[in-house]
């Protein structure tokens, strides 16, 4: 079988003159019918201009900031990414329990200040608790992206030969929007699905069974619906947008149009807050945690850093089997 490589962009698909548009007076021969559906997918249209994102052409960054988008997406990822080359030696390991004691500190203030409120009396009505753990979230992940940016320095990419893309002018003020939205949108469904104002904030011994098995449940979601974008071509449409960049950074991990970002920010969290509900009910501090956890293991998937990583929540569990998950190299 011939090794396809990836679909060039639209950059590459103009500039070699490919027609992006499917005739539909054109009769189609057998034989293009019978083709592999892996043969298939990288033959189509790739991305047209009315798409939000047409090239990762990135030049706002020159100069200074001169609208809050440009402001904010500059706080969240500062350009300074490290220099190129390639890096040898052994690979650097990012264990399960660094990424957990990392994690830890910033465990304590989602728990402590509810915790504080209500035992003074205080009950959070739902909008107060989305507010709080809105911002709280963004913080986080704020801090996730610095993590693995100065991680890049330290380490390096496994693609050195190359700078890393930045974020690509058509995408400013959408990533500037996108990106506390995936806070609330997210928030919402812990919320609305468990958040009562009446429960108390507490944690059980379960919390590491809970945070594996929401995780198990959130990987068959994503992995169905990522597995049917490179297999079904009106999915690749909308996926398509997402594998412009070759060489993503932390924050190009929201590089995606409207159509992925409602299948990867609400409809998958959705479906496996609701499963897990039923299965194995999560108090709101357990499922918050857990969201924590979920977006650190996400960055890091698109940061391309050359270091061996292993999904905190799910690698311990699944080791003995030889099933622990990595976060490999997201190059493509």
């Amino acid at each position: 079988m011939t090794t396809l490589g990836p679909p060039p962009s639209y950059a590459e698909a103009v500039s070699s003159g490919v027609d992006v548009k499917r005739k539909e007076t054109k009769a189609v021969s057998p034989a293009a019918t019978a083709a592999p559906a892996e043969k298939r997918i990288w033959q189509q249209q790739i991305v047209e201009p009315k798409q939000l994102i047409g090239n990762m052409k990135s030049t706002w960054w020159r100069t200074p900031a001169n609208t809050f988008a440009e402001e904010l997406l500059t706080r969240l990822q500062p350009h300074t990414l490290p220099q190129v080359g390639p890096r040898k030696g052994k690979l650097p390991v990012f264990t399960p329990a660094q990424q957990l004691r990392w994690m830890a500190p910033q465990f304590i203030a989602p728990i402590l200040i509810p915790w504080l409120s209500r035992r003074y009396g205080l009950r959070w009505p739902k909008w107060a608790m989305v507010a709080f753990s809105t911002t709280h979230w963004l913080r986080f992940a704020g801090n996730v992206v610095h993590l693995f940016v100065k991680l890049g320095h330290k380490w390096g990419y496994f693609d050195g030969t190359k700078p890393r893309d930045k974020v690509p002018d058509s995408a400013v003020q959408h990533l500037a929007f996108v990106y506390p939205s995936v806070a609330v949108a997210r928030m919402l469904i812990g919320v609305l699905l468990i958040y009562k104002p009446r429960d108390p904030v507490r944690l059980t011994a379960l919390l590491p069974v809970k945070a594996f098995l929401y995780s198990i449940v959130l990987d068959l979601f994503f992995y169905t619906y990522h597995r049917s974008c490179h297999e079904v071509e009106w999915l690749w449409k909308i996926h398509s947008t997402h594998h412009l960049t070759k060489r993503p950074s932390p924050i190009l991990a929201l590089l995606a149009d409207e159509g992925q970002e409602i299948i990867e920010v609400l409809l998958c969290p959705l479906g496996a807050t609701f499963i897990m509900q039923k299965l194995l009910p999560m108090t709101y501090q357990e499922w918050y945690l857990t969201q924590l956890m979920v977006v650190f293991n996400e960055i890091a998937g698109h940061s391309g850093l050359r270091a061996y990583v292993e999904a905190s929540v799910t690698s311990i569990p699944l080791k003995p089997f030889g099933a622990a998950l990595a976060l490999e190299d997201h190059d493509m």
